[in-house]
């Protein structure tokens, strides 16, 4: 299974919705079957985003029946980096123009740098 990084946005704000930063329940997204969600909420705890996740099948190569924790420090600031549907867009745009594929950290970077760019630019004339 590819790597959809959409799908790992759509994931991390339904974690930051969650009432508990305990892995008490499995995700469900619209359009999206359990074995996406589970392999993506997999990905997003070997990235350190999310602190802890809980195997519900006992065995995560069963079907990733996986439920997320709470984002971590390093998650917060990724999601608040890509939170914006404009620089969202404009980070889906960067990737696109080098095929669709990036790793993690080349993202992480990339969405850093327009949101800061974003934010120089609307900043109302302060030092």
């Amino acid at each position: 299974m590819e790597r959809n990084w959409t799908l790992i946005r759509e994931i991390m704000f339904e974690i930051e919705k969650k009432d508990s930063p305990f892995p008490d329940r499995l995700l469900e997204i619209d359009g999206r079957t359990g074995y996406e969600i589970g392999y993506h909420v997999k990905l997003l705890y070997e990235s350190g985003l999310i602190d802890e996740v809980h195997d519900f099948a006992g065995d995560v190569a069963a079907g990733y029946l996986l439920a997320p924790g709470g984002l971590t420090s390093q998650g917060h600031d990724f999601l608040d980096n890509i939170r914006q549907g404009p620089v969202w867009k404009q980070v889906l745009d960067r990737i696109a123009a080098v095929g669709g594929k990036v790793s993690l950290p080349v993202l992480t970077t990339v969405a850093k740098e327009i949101a800061v760019t974003v934010m120089k630019s609307t900043s109302c004339g302060s030092p």
